[in-house]
């Protein structure tokens, strides 16, 4: 290099060191607001969460199996979002929570997870629709206020619609579910078992279904036990 070359190098120097200095700065300014930016929607479906009764602690235990599984936040949007639509429809959220994370430990990739957990969510209000009216009927009402049902109307609410859900998911016929629910109820059965009594029937009920059927389902296949 010439001493022309080397006088001007050294002119330069101290322009090249504060633009390298002034680049530095920007890109640490700037870095909140890039992960802000890409954390903004998810923030804004953990804030609705709340808002809907999902639970903190679950929140948290999700993202973490999450980011061990190296699932991104898009993603887990995709998984989180039928448990919020289902805590806004008063439905049991905690189904979407608990698939999910069993899931993530299998090692499940995420659209398998989504295609399942839509199912369980569609499934669930299915559920609910059998349930709900059921649940309000008087001979349900009396098996619940004995002493010693060890339920409240509004748990055993849930857990029927779980394992609702979990017979419609195995493509239980749902006039038979609402069928089975009618029978149970109107044969004086309720006189005589307890709310976990019937809650263990349906699931039995379903489980023999399952069995009986040909080739796998898709919670066999991708999810379920």
């Amino acid at each position: 290099m010439g001493p022309f070359n080397k006088t001007v190098m050294n002119l330069l120097k101290p322009l090249l060191n504060n633009i390298k200095l002034m680049l530095l700065t920007v890109l640490i300014s700037a870095a909140p607001f890039l992960v802000h930016a890409q954390q903004g929607p998810l923030t804004e479906l953990i804030d609705r969460a709340r808002s809907a009764g999902i639970e903190q602690s679950q929140i948290d235990h999700l993202q973490r199996s999450a980011e061990r599984s190296g699932i991104s936040h898009s993603e887990l949007m995709m998984i989180i979002t039928p448990a919020v639509i289902m805590a806004e429809n008063n439905l049991p959220w905690e189904m979407i929570f608990n698939k999910a994370s069993e899931g993530m430990s299998k090692g499940i990739d995420h659209w398998q997870m989504e295609l399942v957990l839509s199912s369980i969510a569609e499934n669930a209000g299915r559920s609910a629709e059998f349930v709900d009216p059921w649940v309000q009927r008087s001979e349900v009402g009396r098996m619940l206020d004995r002493p010693g049902s060890g339920m409240d109307r509004n748990k055993f609410r849930n857990e029927m619609v779980k394992v609702g859900t979990k017979a419609l998911t195995e493509n239980f016929d749902g006039s038979v579910l609402e069928q089975t629910l009618n029978t149970i109820a109107e044969d004086g059965a309720l006189e005589n078992i307890r709310p976990s009594g019937v809650i263990a029937a349906i699931n039995v009920l379903s489980e023999t279904f399952r069995g009986n059927k040909k080739g796998g389902s898709l919670l066999d296949d991708r999810l379920f036990l």
